[in-house]
């Protein structure tokens, strides 16, 4: 297979996770995605086969985690490609190989761990960046990406001037608080761009009873994305933004590794414990 018919398989796949120029933050992943299909000689079969399911499952996964770390596809970009290749060509005949690419890459300073600064500072992405699609993905993968979708607002921007929320009783000192927090990721989501279509303007309690009649499949649904406190007004908005913030932060620490805080028995700092997982 030629590299530029590996170049165009791979931006497939990509395209397949829902990525594009709008929220792609690094075309060099393209690279080593390209060269793994190249060695294994795979084709168009790979995008849909359930016998690569697993494995674009752990492909996808690797991407995400690469992009949402910060400076893995900046200096020293050809230095890392090299290490990448070589781990794939002695390691990637029965898979895309996540671990010793891993390896590869935190020998050169590339290491793909975060830490709990790092998820707090995911957990507050806005609007517009690049990441948001990356992270919501991650947290909530039943949006199917090969299908247009949209980053919508839970509680819809239209809602958040000044005027309208002190219509519905939000305290005027509580307004710019509001309108800070809208844009963040607490208060974003993918939907599929029909069903975003269908949502519009209407208060996210409100959407959800008409798109989900059944009370158990609402439940389920609220409960999958971190929302299972909506509440049907906006005077709770901070409440409901806090805990989802909250929820995503933990949900985070699991899918990137990031061991959770204990309080030692002697009532000193908090350490850290950590169960590695890769892929």
């Amino acid at each position: 297979m030629r590299f530029c018919s590996s170049l165009r398989l791979a931006a497939r796949i990509l395209a397949d996770f829902g990525f594009s120029e709008r929220n792609l933050k690094a075309d060099s992943v393209l690279i080593p995605v390209a060269y793994y299909m190249r060695r294994l000689g795979l084709d168009s079969t790979y995008l849909t086969s359930s016998r690569h399911q697993e494995n674009r499952g752990q492909l996808r996964r690797w991407v995400i985690r690469s992009l949402l770390k910060s400076g893995v596809w900046g200096s020293g970009l050809d230095t890392l490609l090299t290490a990448i290749r070589t781990a794939i060509r002695q390691n990637g005949a029965d898979g895309f190989p996540v671990r010793e690419i891993e390896k590869e890459m935190t020998r050169l300073g590339k290491s793909l761990r975060f830490d709990d600064d790092e998820i707090q500072d995911l957990v507050e992405t806005p609007y517009g960046n690049k990441n948001v699609f990356s992270i919501l993905t991650l947290l909530y993968p039943g949006v199917s990406t090969r299908n247009e979708f949209h980053e919508d607002h839970v509680f819809p921007k239209g809602w958040m001037t000044r005027k309208r929320l002190g219509t519905v009783g939000v305290d005027d000192s509580l307004t710019d608080e509001y309108r800070d927090r809208m844009n963040n990721l607490p208060n974003l989501q993918l939907l599929e761009g029909p069903v975003n279509t269908q949502k519009a303007e209407r208060l996210p309690a409100d959407w959800a009873r008409l798109q989900y009649p059944d009370e158990q499949a609402r439940n389920m649904y609220l409960s999958s994305h971190d929302m299972h406190d909506l509440p049907a007004n906006l005077t709770d908005f901070l409440i409901f933004y806090e805990g989802r913030r909250d929820r995503m932060a933990a949900r985070l620490r699991e899918l990137l590794d990031v061991g959770e805080v204990r309080a030692t028995s002697t009532g000193g700092s908090p350490r850290r414990e950590r169960t590695q997982r890769i892929g």
